[in-house]
């Protein structure tokens, strides 16, 4: 049970954690990354699901959702926002679609609290929470629309949920565990990695030899209630790539993702230990490393805290051996190997203070507090992770710190380019079978758009442009718009091509709409035309645009 003064310093780390990833969030700015809009696209083409005109539709968009390569849990959570803000009348913009990821990211702290409160005590619990909530990846992750929050509060729920279990072996904590499992596996990527820590804690834990040992954990979890709920959840994963396989495109879909080049055996122990390093920052990175000596220390001892050190190796070692960087962003997965860090760390930090309270200086003439000396040093590392955070995160400069982003695909403060308002002028001014030809990446340009749309990069030095700023000269034979962010002076008009519109920005041209038939240009302000594209296509049912791999 939470003190009355626990639960008020619980509740002033989750107000800091929200504040943190709440401000300056997306408040005058568009979608920039493919990822996002990646998922917004996806999600709102679930409306199909509810408003199908057969049932074939519905399977089809059903298919789809399973499909989904980051796990399907995240499309449900989004289209169940845009569905209730449709019903609540509140547009889907940049900022109401980021802030429900800021605020899980903000729940985060609770579930660690919870977590280290069981292993360590209260004070733990508290230490960790209060680490993660100023943890500067974790702040910028919270920032950007993806799955890895999500899958983390799944998870965080699972070993919770599992540890119960495995204390009471109840039928009622065995199918909340199956519960949380049956969640959690099917929306996050690296789940082996849980299974593999989950197993393994079962069977270190249980007595006797190895045979005694193997079927203790049959027995533990070997049971319906267990295993019936996490079966439900992925056998539709099994089918949807029992399909890809059977047409050839085996690394499609969630399962299909694992296929993509991820492994490549090696060694690769720096790419993890200069991630976590540039993760957390110099102050966060001195926690981390007294939490692996303790996690060291645990599992030599196996104490309680020997759970954490199965946790973080279960993920660690795959990352330092097997995982290949240069099929992914090693830096955007190490949250698996950072919250039992975070959390050894706080037992680390809450043990040394003990020890330092206990010495009593001559020069005193009382004890310290006992408390007091871990209180010192969380305090110290906090308040130097804290500064870090305006020029890491919020891209602005403190305490002679120059910006210095830390580009975790989001987090970041994107400028507004207007193509926002240009997609509220191409919506509304041309043909609904109009291919757009821009330099806005692929599915940012259709979800603005809702038009075909055609990548143009601009054209190798020496070569003529196809249109203005444009090298993709067969794409412009099919193009009846070309939406250009502006990058300088106006740009040269091509032959074939007349200015429709200009988009400006604080007064600044920012966006150029050109069309095949000449008409008066018109200059459109991003703050009167954004507020008028989120009223009139900001719902569910105008974001969605099927095709959104391909037309």
């Amino acid at each position: 049970m939470l003190t009355r003064r626990a639960g008020l310093a619980l509740g002033a780390v989750v107000a800091l954690a929200l504040a943190l990833r709440l401000a300056w969030l997306r408040g005058d700015s568009t979608f920039q990354r493919t990822d996002e809009v990646m998922f917004l696209l996806n999600a709102a083409n679930l409306h199909g699901l509810v408003a199908a005109a057969s049932p074939a539709e519905a399977l089809r968009e059903l298919f789809w959702l399973v499909a989904f390569p980051w796990g399907y849990p995240v499309l449900v959570l989004l289209w169940g926002l845009l569905e209730v803000y449709a019903w609540l009348g509140i547009p889907a913009t940049e900022v109401t679609t980021v802030a429900p990821f800021a605020v899980l990211g903000a729940v985060s702290p609770l579930l660690v609290y919870a977590l280290g409160a069981r292993l360590h005590g209260r004070g733990t619990g508290l230490a960790a929470a209060l680490a993660l909530a100023v943890f500067p990846a974790h702040v910028a992750q919270s920032r950007t629309i993806a799955a890895w929050l999500l899958a983390s509060n799944l998870m965080l729920l699972a070993v919770l949920a599992f540890l119960r279990y495995v204390e009471r072996r109840t039928r009622a904590d065995a199918w909340r565990f199956g519960a949380a499992l049956g969640l959690y596996l099917p929306a996050d990527n690296l789940a082996p990695g849980t299974v593999a820590f989950l197993l393994a804690v079962a069977f270190l834990g249980a007595p006797g030899g190895w045979r005694e040992r193997l079927g203790a954990v049959r027995r533990l979890l070997c049971r319906p209630a267990v295993l019936l709920p996490p079966l439900l959840t992925t056998l539709p994963l099994v089918a949807v790539h029992g399909v890809f396989l059977g047409t050839g495109r085996g690394t499609y879909g969630f399962i299909g993702h694992y296929f993509l080049g991820k492994s490549a055996p090696g060694v690769r122990v720096d790419a993890l230990v200069s991630g976590l390093a540039a993760n957390a920052g110099p102050a966060m990175s001195l926690w981390l490393a007294a939490g692996a000596v303790r996690g060291a220390v645990a599992l030599v001892r196996r104490e309680p805290l020997a759970v954490l050190g199965v946790w973080a190796l279960a993920f660690a070692l795959p990352t330092a051996f097997v995982v290949n960087p240069a099929a992914t962003t090693v830096r955007g997965y190490l949250t698996p190997v950072t919250i039992p860090l975070l959390l050894l760390g706080a037992a680390a930090v809450r043990e040394s203070g003990a020890r330092l309270a206990a010495v009593r200086p001559a020069s005193l003439g009382r004890p310290w507090g006992a408390g007091a000396p871990g209180a010192g040093v969380l305090g110290a590392l906090v308040l130097a992770t804290l500064a870090t955070i305006p020029p890491r995160v919020y891209e602005r400069p403190f305490l002679g710190q120059r910006p210095d982003p830390i580009g975790l695909w989001g987090g970041e403060i994107y400028d507004n380019d207007g193509a926002k308002t240009a997609g509220w002028f191409i919506r509304r001014e041309t043909p609904r079978d109009a291919v757009v030809l821009s330099d806005l990446r692929l599915l940012v340009g259709k979800y603005y758009f809702h038009r075909r749309t055609l990548v143009c990069e601009p054209p190798p030095p020496g070569r003529a442009a196809a249109g203005p700023g444009c090298a993709a000269a067969r794409a412009a034979a099919q193009a009846e718009v070309l939406a250009l962010r502006r990058r300088g002076p106006a740009p040269a008009v091509a032959d074939g091509w007349y200015l429709a519109a200009t988009v400006t920005h604080r007064g600044r041209a920012v966006f150029d709409v050109f069309t095949r038939r000449p008409r008066p240009p018109v200059t459109l302000p991003a703050e009167e035309f954004d507020r008028r594209f989120d009223r009139e296509f900001g719902r569910v049912d105008g974001l969605g645009y099927r095709p959104v791999w391909g037309d």
